[in-house]
């Protein structure tokens, strides 16, 4: 629910695996030479006799002009700027999905951008030039494939991220893990969701922001095939959830307040999502849709309300008398964000709000505390 940063090192290491061998390919394809799959029956010769298949390859690889400028490690803009030319030029040729010359592309594109070549079989790519022959090769020959030590792969991807909940829901687990041993399972990982759908644009699909590692139940249960619109909902890549929404927890009676008694009785209370204050219309509008379009109100009211109540009664205690009554405890010169964090689940800064299991929440819970109890002094 912070917003995602990719590490230059590991967007170095994407590229040393795929850049060249994809660049190359739309060179070929858009000078009107056929592209061939090593190994394979499978060769694209349409750009030898169709000039439009030719423009067709021209818009992809004007996004892909250099390392440095490779929509494989772009930005969500750059990504949706793609989108949008990608589909003025289909539109306006006509084209259509389930014919020729369309369809042919899109098997190309699959094949050129495949994720399960990424996610599962952990190949490279390499074109010879001289042939005009597409290979793959394991990543572990690629030289500078790694990230800190570790081969290339999604599981790395992950860690290079430092997000180990959920970024749309903050309360699952995302986890990349690595198993010593010798059993059959080595390695488990959570599933990288495409913001912008691999069955739509195939040729997003090792694009590094355009995967966000997500839990089975945002992915799987709660997206499933449905399409998110960059241009209406917030993207992890490019905007800051916990910047854009505050969470909110009220007792259905006022008269109730946060008691003991009531505390123990979570259908005493209703969980909500609103606007976070000082945030642009533009921004909060994206972040309310994307809490609606992953049911993040009604997940909350149904399973971590308990959760909301608890946070919001441990910040009522705080106060310089419990400071000094912990101080007292432990024996030890802690400093109140460190209480606050040990005690009440409150990280120090939003930023490591990925790395704590419904931080967001516990932050949202005490600043409300803390604006009623402004209130009252008032």
């Amino acid at each position: 629910m912070y917003k995602l940063s990719l590490d230059k090192r590991a967007a170095d290491a994407h590229l040393c695996c795929y850049y060249d061998a994809i660049h190359k390919a739309l060179l070929a394809l858009v000078k009107g030479n056929e592209v061939r799959l090593w190994h394979s029956s499978y060769t694209f010769d349409l750009a030898k006799t169709n000039e439009c298949v030719r423009s067709f390859f021209s818009v992809l690889l004007e996004y892909d002009k250099s390392k440095d400028d490779s929509f494989l490690t772009a930005t969500p803009d750059k990504l949706m700027s793609l989108v949008k030319e990608y589909w003025d030029f289909v539109c306006s040729h006509g084209w259509r999905k389930d014919q020729s010359p369309f369809k042919e592309c899109l098997g190309l594109l699959k094949r050129l951008y495949s994720y399960d070549r990424f996610s599962q079989e952990k190949k490279a790519l390499r074109f010879d030039a001289k042939t005009n022959e597409l290979k793959t090769i394991c990543i572990e020959d690629v030289k500078d494939a790694c990230y800190n030590g570790e081969v290339w792969s999604p599981l790395s991807f992950i860690k290079s991220l430092g997000v180990k909940y959920c970024p749309y829901c903050n309360a699952e687990t995302v986890y990349s893990i690595t198993f010593d041993g010798e059993d059959v399972v080595k390695s488990a990982r959570s599933a990288l969701d495409h913001y912008f759908p691999r069955t739509e644009y195939p040729f997003l699909g090792i694009s590094l922001c355009n995967l966000v590692p997500s839990c089975t139940r945002c992915n799987t249960d709660i997206k499933r095939n449905r399409e998110l619109n960059f241009e209406m909902h917030l993207n992890p890549y490019s905007d800051c959830f916990h910047d854009a929404v505050r969470f909110t927890c009220r007792p259905l009676d006022a008269s109730v307040a946060f008691s003991v008694d009531a505390v123990s009785d979570e259908e005493k209370f209703v969980f909500d999502v609103g606007p976070q204050k000082d945030s642009t219309a533009s921004l909060s509008s994206k972040g309310l849709a994307l809490a609606e379009f992953f049911k993040v109100k009604e997940v909350y009211n149904r399973l971590f309300k308990h959760e909301a109540i608890s946070y919001i009664y441990k910040s009522r205690l705080l106060g310089s008398r419990y400071y000094n009554f912990v101080q007292d405890v432990l024996k030890e010169n802690l400093t109140e964000a460190q209480i606050k964090m040990l005690f009440c689940d409150l990280v120090d800064k939003p930023q490591k709000i990925n790395r704590v299991r419904l931080s967001k929440l516990a932050l949202d819970m005490h600043q409300m505390v803390e604006e009623q109890r402004k209130i009252v002094k008032v």
